[in-house]
C-alpha cells in the first residue's frame, strides 16, 4: 500500500498502480487498437483457415470451408427454451466465454455493456459494495433497505434474490447471462417493472475434467478460480465451482493534524476485496422423464467498504437553520475539530473518512429443482432457501471527524416455491405455461446513524435558547434550541439505534400462452396474479437523549395486481422476424423505513409500468450480421421516490419514501453482431432513454417536472472488436471493449455534485492458446485509460450542508494463466 508518486489526469490526480506501469498498459492499448485495422489486409487469406463461435465471443479457429456464420443463441426469457431471434422480447444474451473474454467477472462490471442499463455496487444511502442500485430503461431503487423492494429482478438458476443487499454476485462458471428489458410481471412476478437479469449456471457433465486459473495483477492482485466435473454414477453428475478474489484497495486513508490544518500519513486503505465464492451442482437423471438438480452455493466476504470522499461543505443553508455552522460553533470549533472544506481532497483516491471500516457478508442457499416429463406436459418444480448476513458501514462526510456515518447489521432469510406446468398442443401449433409461485422472507435491519455527534449535549448546557427575536430565557414557548430540558434539543440528537424486521409473503399464479395463427403469425398471452402483505415491526430510539423516534410499533399492509401482457409477432423470412407487445408491471408497496417521528412511519403503494413495445430482429449476410431493434413507450405509475428532504418544522433531515406521480418513458435500442470474416467479430449496443415527468401528486423539495430519474443516461453504447491472429500452430485473440454512458445523477435532486459526468471506459484483453489446448495465458486491464467519475453519493445540502460521493474503480490489469483438466 505504498505510495508511488501521482499521474495528473484531467483535473484530478490519480495515483498507485497507474504510473508504474503506464508504458505497459499503453503499449497493450496500442496493440489492441490497431490489431483489427493491420488485420484486415489479410482477411481474405485467412478466411479459409479461419471459424465460428456462438454469438460474438471470441473467435476460434476453424476447418476450411466451414460456415463462418454468427452461432445460434438459446435463450430462456420466456420460461422455456427458444432461439434469441425468434424470441419476441427486448432481451441481451451472453455466453460464459464472453463474459470471460470480456473481463466481465463480477455482475456490477455488465453496466454499460447492455442499452439503457446501469448496474453499480453500493447503494447511495450506505448499502456497502455488497448491495446493487439496478436501472434498466429508467426504472430500478436506490435504497437497500428491506423495507423496499428492487425495481430490477436478479434470477440464478430460477431463484430469485430478493433483496438488494447480497446481488453483487461473481460470475462464475455461467452457461450464460440474459438481461431481459421492460416489465417482466406475467412470468417473473412482482418487482421487475424495469426487467431481469438472469444467470444460468454451467451444468454438470458426464466426463471428468475442469479448469484451474491464477491471476495477479496491480494492487497486489492474487485471485483463483477452479472449475470441476465429477461424474458420480451413469446417471448422477456434479460440478464444483471456486472462485477466491484478494486485492488491496485503491484509495488511501490518510490522517489529519489538526494543529497545521494538513494531511498525515496513510493509515488504512479503501475499495480493496476479498472474497470467496463457492457453487456445486448436482445433477439426477433418475429416469428418461425424470431429473433433479440440488444446486447449493455459498458467498465470503471480509472487506473495507468502498471510499467516500466529501465533495462539497456549505455549513447549511441560511439564513435558515445552519445545522453544519451550528455543530461548528458548539462542539467542532471548541474541540479543535472542526468540519471544513480542507477535507476535501483533489486526488479522488485519497479519502480522510476512517469510521466504520466494515463490509462483511456471509450468504448462502440451496435449490432444489425437479422435473418430470408426462408426455403431454412437463411438470416443474423449485423449492429454494437462502440467508443473507451482512454487517457494513458507512463513513458519510469523508473526514477524519465522526461527523455523519451509518453501521448496518442486516439478516435476511428467504423460502421461495414454484410449480410450473408447460406443455404444447394442436400439433405444436400452441406452447403453454402456467405456475403457482410463495415467496416467505423474514428481513432485519439494526442500525446505528451518528450525525453531528455532541451537538444535543452541548445544546442542552447552554444557559439559554439560541438568539432569536422572541425569547432566549430558558422558559417556554421553545422556539429555538438551547437550555436543559428544551425539547427542541432532542430532535438534535440523532445519535439513532434504529431496529427495523419486515416479515412478507408473496403468492402469484400465472399462466401464458402462444398460438401460431398461420405459419407466419404467432400470438401470444398471459395474465399473472400477486398478493404481497408484509409486517412491519420498528424501534428507534435517541440514544443521548434515550428518547424514542418512533417506539416499538407494528405495522401492516397488503397489495395485490394483475399484470397481463400480450404480443404479437411475424416472421416474414427466415431471416427476419418484427413483433409489437404490451406487458404491465408491479412492484410492491412497503414501509418508509427511516422515519424521524411517529407520524412518518407509514406505508407507500405499490408502483407501476405499463410497456408498449415493438421491434424487429434481423440476420444477414448468410447470418453475418445480426441486427436488432427495439423502441418502447413505457407509462410509470404511482412512482416510488426516494430523498433526502430537510423539514424545517422538526429541524431534521428525513429520507422519505412515498408515491410522487407519473411520468412517461421512450426509448429505442440498437443491438449489433457481426463477424464478416471467420476470424473478427464485432458486438455493439446503443441505448436511448428519456425519461419526463408527467404529473407530481405530492412535493418533494428540488424535484421537479424537468428533474432527471437518478441512474439514467439520456444514452448509452458499447463496442466490442475481437480478432483471433494464427500464431505457429496456437492462437493469439485479442480483445477491445468500449462503453458509454451520458451524463445522469445520483439522486432525483439532481444535485450538480452527483453527477455522473458522460464516460467512455476501455477494457482490453490479449489471449494465447498453445497448440496443444491446454493452457491459456491471458494478459487484460479495465478502464484502460482510467477515467474517473463520481458513481453513487448522497447530500444533505438543505440541512447540513453537504455533499458525499464514491468513485468508480481505477484502472487495474492483470496476468492470468488456466490450465485445463482432462
Amino acid at each position: 500500500m505504498g505510495y508511488q508518486g501521482n499521474c495528473a489526469i484531467g483535473r484530478k490526480s490519480v495515483r498507485r498502480g497507474s504510473c508504474s506501469s503506464k508504458a505497459f498498459i499503453l503499449a497493450l492499448g496500442l496493440g489492441f487498437g490497431l490489431a483489427p485495422q493491420s488485420a484486415l489486409a489479410n482477411d481474405e487469406a485467412q478466411a479459409g483457415n479461419q471459424g465460428q463461435n456462438a454469438g460474438a465471443g471470441p473467435p476460434v479457429a476453424a476447418d476450411a470451408g466451414q460456415d463462418i456464420g454468427l452461432g445460434a443463441i438459446v435463450v430462456t426469457a420466456r420460461r422455456v427454451s427458444e432461439l434469441l431471434q425468434e424470441s419476441p422480447v427486448a432481451v441481451t444474451a451472453m455466453s460464459g466465454e464472453e463474459l470471460e473474454s470480456r473481463s466481465l467477472r463480477n455482475i456490477t462490471d455488465i453496466g454499460g455493456t447492455v442499452p439503457n442499463l446501469t448496474l453499480t455496487g453500493g447503494a447511495p444511502n450506505g448499502g456497502g459494495s455488497n448491495s446493487s442500485v439496478i436501472f434498466i430503461r429508467g426504472v430500478g431503487q436506490t435504497d437497500f433497505l428491506p423495507t423496499t423492494d428492487s425495481g430490477v429482478a436478479i434470477y440464478v438458476d430460477g431463484v430469485n434474490f430478493s433483496r438488494s443487499v447480497g446481488s453483487v454476485v461473481d460470475l462464475l462458471d455461467l452457461e450464460r447471462l440474459e438481461v431481459l428489458r421492460g416489465p417482466q410481471g406475467t412470468l417473473f412476478g412482482r418487482n421487475t417493472i424495469g426487467g431481469v437479469i438472469n444467470l444460468v449456471s454451467s451444468r454438470p457433465r458426464s466426463e471428468l475434467g475442469g479448469y484451474v486459473e491464477a491471476t495477479i495483477g496491480n494492487y497486489d492482485r492474487t485471485d483463483f478460480r477452479t472449475v470441476l466435473d465429477i461424474p458420480m454414477a451413469s446417471n448422477l453428475n456434479s460440478r464444483f465451482a471456486v472462485s477466491y478474489n484478494r486485492r488491496d484497495g485503491y484509495a488511501d486513508v490518510r490522517a489529519w493534524d489538526f494543529a497545521t490544518s494538513t494531511p498525515g500519513r496513510v493509515v488504512d486503505d479503501r475499495g480493496d476485496q476479498n472474497r470467496l465464492s463457492v457453487r456445486a451442482i448436482f445433477d439426477w437423471q433418475a429416469s428418461d422423464n425424470f431429473n433433479a438438480t440440488l444446486a447449493m452455493d455459498y458467498a465470503h466476504s471480509r472487506e473495507n467498504p468502498a471510499p467516500v470522499n466529501l465533495l462539497e461543505y456549505t455549513g447549511g443553508p441560511k439564513p435558515v437553520p445552519a445545522l453544519g455552522d451550528l455543530w461548528n460553533g458548539l462542539v467542532g470549533i471548541p474541540n479543535g475539530t472542526p468540519m471544513s472544506t480542507a477535507f476535501i481532497s483533489d486526488d479522488v483516491d485519497t479519502t480522510f473518512g476512517i469510521q466504520n471500516a466494515v463490509n462483511d457478508l456471509d450468504q448462502g442457499g440451496v435449490a432444489l429443482t425437479l422435473e418430470l416429463d408426462v408426455g403431454a406436459a412437463t411438470l416443474k418444480s423449485i423449492s429454494s432457501y437462502r440467508v443473507v448476513d451482512a454487517l457494513f458501514g458507512r463513513d458519510g462526510d469523508g473526514s477524519p471527524i465522526d461527523w455523519q456515518s451509518t453501521l448496518n447489521d442486516q439478516h435476511n432469510e428467504q423460502l421461495s416455491q414454484e410449480f410450473s406446468i408447460a406443455g404444447t398442443g394442436f400439433d405444436d401449433r400452441l406452447t403453454w405455461t402456467a405456475g403457482l409461485f410463495y415467496l416467505n422472507e423474514d428481513n432485519t435491519d439494526r442500525n446505528h446513524i451518528i450525525v453531528t455527534p455532541g451537538l444535543y449535549s452541548a445544546l442542552e448546557a447552554l444557559p439559554g435558547q439560541l438568539p432569536n427575536p422572541v425569547n432566549t430565557s430558558c422558559a417556554p414557548p421553545w422556539i429555538a434550541p438551547g437550555c436543559p430540558g428544551n425539547p427542541i434539543n432532542v430532535s438534535l440528537d440523532i445519535d439513532l439505534a434504529a431496529y427495523n424486521r419486515v416479515q412478507s409473503e408473496s403468492y402469484g399464479i400465472f399462466g401464458q400462452a402462444s398460438f401460431s395463427l398461420t405459419d407466419a403469425l404467432r400470438l401470444t398471452v398471459g395474465m399473472r396474479y400477486s398478493y404481497d402483505k408484509k409486517d412491519y415491526t420498528l424501534e428507534h430510539r435517541r440514544q443521548v437523549s434515550n428518547t424514542f423516534v418512533v417506539p416499538l410499533t407494528n405495522l401492516n399492509d397488503s397489495w395485490d395486481a394483475f399484470t397481463p401482457m400480450v404480443s404479437l409477432d411475424y416472421q416474414v423470412t427466415d431471416d427476419l422476424l418484427l413483433y409489437g407487445s404490451f406487458a404491465s408491471g408491479y412492484k410492491s408497496g412497503g414501509f418508509n423505513g427511516r422515519p424521524l417521528s411517529a407520524a412518518e412511519a407509514q406505508s407507500f403503494d405499490p408502483e407501476y409500468v405499463d410497456s408498449f413495445e415493438v421491434g424487429f430482429k434481423s440476420q444477414w449476410f448468410d447470418n453475418r450480421l445480426r441486427l436488432n431493434v427495439a423502441a418502447f413507450l413505457s407509462r410509470y405509475k404511482d412512482m416510488q421516490f426516494s430523498a433526502n428532504v430537510f423539514n424545517p418544522d422538526t429541524g431534521n433531515l428525513e429520507l422519505i419514501i412515498d408515491n410522487v406521480g407519473r411520468a412517461d418513458i421512450t426509448g429505442v435500442e440498437v443491438e449489433l453482431e457481426a463477424r464478416p470474416v471467420p476470424a473478427l467479430s464485432i458486438r455493439g449496443s446503443l441505448g436511448y432513454t428519456h425519461f419526463n415527468i408527467t404529473d407530481l401528486t405530492a412535493d418533494v423539495p428540488g424535484v421537479t417536472a424537468d428533474s432527471q430519474q437518478p441512474f439514467t443516461p439520456r444514452w448509452t453504447g458499447s463496442l466490442g472488436v475481437a480478432y483471433d491472429w494464427a500464431i505457429g500452430d496456437g492462437n493469439l485473440n485479442t480483445r477491445i471493449d468500449w462503453t458509454y454512458q451520458s451524463d445522469s445523477f445520483a439522486d432525483i435532486q439532481n444535485t450538480p455534485s452527483l453527477v455522473h459526468q458522460a464516460s467512455n471506459l476501455f477494457n482490453a484483453r490479449m489471449t494465447y492458446t498453445p497448440p496443444d489446448e491446454n493452457w491459456d495465458f491471458s494478459v487484460w486491464v479495465t478502464n484502460l485509460t482510467n477515467e474517473r467519475f463520481v458513481a453513487t453519493g448522497v447530500q444533505t445540502l438543505d440541512s447540513f450542508g453537504h455533499v458525499e460521493g464514491t468513485y468508480n474503480p481505477p484502472r487495474m490489469w492483470g496476468l492470468t494463466v488456466r490450465r485445463q483438466i482432462y
